[in-house]
């Protein structure tokens, strides 16, 4: 799921979270721990379990040693699904060589192109596979839709997932270390956040930013927790995606709260 090439659509974020609370007090062999997500009355023979077991371990979340599955996270990090959800946004950077992780950014590369490419997913599916160079089908794309919601980098509205980041960002803001309404430049304020935010494909070359980070951006300015503004002489200028039909462009940014 989120390493190597392959993304199962059977391991859902409540199902991580679930094996999580399984060993939070003390470590589990599988067999319990599977007995408890699928019991055997059920009479199901799916592999959902395995599936969610390897993507907690390759979150860092859990470890399996002798068929005993132990937490080494912190209890904290698994108080709810949020407090999951802002680890796992922290450390998403470092998975950057899984499917997830490329096929989400190929995803916000897109940028304005996926609401014509979604109205078929066989041209959205070959368009991912040219730029993230994974192996994408309906199948990963169901997988990863499930978690880039979770993840707050944007939202599904009839089936149709559509990038915006700003949960995503606020979980990065809470975790760096800003000043309140100090004025950063754009640029030194995505050098502050966790590197977990290349994974919206931000363009540093460019200095432009796609839909879905640009959404994001803007959704945070609403809610009053940043505020863009273009300084006069400012040399670090950056480009927001055209949302209204006139093309704006950023120099700094501060974080209200």
């Amino acid at each position: 799921m989120f390493k190597g090439n392959t993304m199962h659509v059977g391991a859902l974020p409540e199902r991580v979270y679930s094996i999580c609370k399984f060993v939070e007090k003390k470590p589990m062999t599988e067999k319990d721990a599977k007995e408890l997500m699928e019991p055997k009355f059920l009479g199901q023979s799916s592999d959902y379990f395995n599936a969610s077991l390897k993507a907690a371990i390759e979150l860092g979340l859990v470890t399996e040693d002798d068929d005993m599955i132990s937490l080494i996270v912190d209890p904290s990090v698994i108080k709810s699904l949020e407090t999951m959800r802002e680890f796992i946004t922290n450390n998403i950077g470092t998975l950057s060589d899984g499917s997830f992780y490329k096929t989400t950014k190929a995803y916000f590369g897109l940028s304005d192109q996926i609401f014509t490419l979604n109205k078929k997913l066989q041209d959205l599916s070959s368009e991912l596979n040219k730029i993230s160079g994974e192996k994408v089908d309906n199948q990963k794309l169901l997988a990863m839709r499930f978690w880039v919601q979770y993840l707050g980098l944007g939202y599904i509205y009839d089936s149709f997932f559509i990038p915006n980041c700003a949960v995503f960002l606020g979980d990065l803001i809470k975790s760096a270390n800003f000043e309140v309404d100090k004025l950063y430049s754009i640029s030194d304020f995505f050098s502050i956040l966790n590197a977990s935010v290349l994974i919206t494909d931000l363009d540093y070359i460019h200095k432009s930013m796609n839909y879905g980070l640009t959404c994001g951006l803007r959704t945070l300015e609403s809610q009053g927790i940043i505020t863009l503004e273009h300084v006069q002489d400012m040399q670090d200028i950056w480009t927001l995606f055209n949302l209204s039909g006139v093309s704006s462009t950023v120099t700094n940014i501060r974080v209200r709260r």
